[in-house]
């Protein structure tokens, strides 16, 4: 049996699910500033990057910058 579409309310709203695959959310871009993490964008499957941030990743003192992705796994409740 295959699982087409399913779907629940979770601690941080919607979460779906279509053929096995989680759609309909967003993955929001942090960056470190002076020490407190700032929303400078946000990442949509099937939309892409949208940086609302722009100067958060233009320095003009460096020639490449290092974009870090982390995630973090966390125990069920």
């Amino acid at each position: 049996m295959k699982l087409i579409f399913a779907g629940l309310n979770g601690l941080t709203g919607r979460i779906e699910f279509n053929e096995g695959k989680r759609n309909n959310f967003k993955l929001d871009l942090l960056k470190l500033k002076k020490e407190e993490l700032v929303k400078v964008g946000e990442w949509r499957p099937g939309l892409g990057i949208n940086v609302t941030d722009l100067e958060a990743f233009y320095d003009k003192t460096y020639v490449n910058i290092t974009l870090v992705v982390m995630t973090r796994e966390v125990s069920k409740f």
